[in-house]
């Protein structure tokens, strides 16, 4: 019904925005016939300090001085969190390396049960929602997205201004944001072994991981700010209201401006 009723009210829209060359692509697969564009979306992030950190690691019982890898997102089935935890158990050999599951929802009575099923008590720690994540995912040392689903992920863009390397699946945009060996690793799949590979690149190599976390924070400052995004929905607003064409490059579309502009 969602789908009919946005179909049928984009012959009366002048533009539709995606925050996704891929959910652009998709939706005007799917039968949309409007002008379409994407404007990404903005990431605005204050740098966090170490100790905030800590005190709530220390407070769900993390060990003092692990490794982390970690992911936060809705505990649901789209997000496939069973690959992150076969990915963990690969890599669960390594010391000092620990988990963190950062989010909630539906599946988590679930994945505990797997946790102890996959013999990873005490080295996955499921934090629930928090407030204000942002201390953990700084202190990340890797950031594991294994999505089967994806659209633009928001808590991706988060860790990138944060500098953490990211090893993610090729669901959704997740490869627009990522720059494959660039700023982390997207993997094309579902076996656990090849985000583990790469997940080991990371922690082995201190080189590659501040060359990653320098790639990762340039991006997000340059691609994805705050600026940029304002920029372009303004670029977008004064065309619509005046007829102009639209002269930021961000704001390309396949299809012709239309001549009768109107404001919805």
């Amino acid at each position: 019904m969602r789908g009919w009723v946005e179909r049928a009210l984009a012959r009366f829209t002048d533009a539709v925005v995606f925050n996704s060359k891929r959910n652009e692509a998709e939706c005007r697969m799917a039968g949309l016939h409007a002008r379409t564009l994407t404007i990404y979306n903005g990431v605005e992030v204050v740098e966090t300090t170490p100790a905030s950190a800590e005190q709530i690691l220390k407070h769900f019982g993390v060990p003092t001085g692990a490794t982390l890898v970690g992911k936060i997102a809705q505990l649901h089935p789209r997000k496939d969190f069973p690959l992150f935890l076969r990915v963990a158990q690969q890599l669960a050999k390594r010391p000092g390396l620990h988990f963190l599951i950062i989010g909630d929802g539906p599946e988590r009575a679930r994945l505990e049960r797997e946790v102890e099923a996959r013999g990873l008590r005490g080295r996955v720690t499921f934090t629930g929602r928090l407030a204000d994540p942002l201390p953990l995912i700084a202190r990340l040392k890797v950031k594991l997205l294994t999505s089967l689903r994806e659209g633009m992920s928001n808590a991706l863009l988060e860790a990138l201004a944060l500098g953490v390397p990211c090893v993610v699946s090729a669901a959704g945009a997740n490869g627009e944001l990522i720059s494959n060996g660039v700023e982390g690793y997207v993997v094309e799949g579902r076996d656990p072994a090849p985000f583990a590979h790469r997940v080991e690149l990371l922690l082995d190599d201190p080189s590659l991981w501040q060359r990653m976390s320098a790639n990762a924070r340039n991006r997000a400052a340059t691609q994805f700010s705050v600026e940029r995004m304002v920029r372009a929905y303004e670029a977008l607003f004064t065309e619509v209201l005046s007829g102009s064409p639209i002269t930021d490059p961000s704001l390309s579309s396949d299809s012709p401006p239309r001549p009768s502009p109107r404001v919805r």
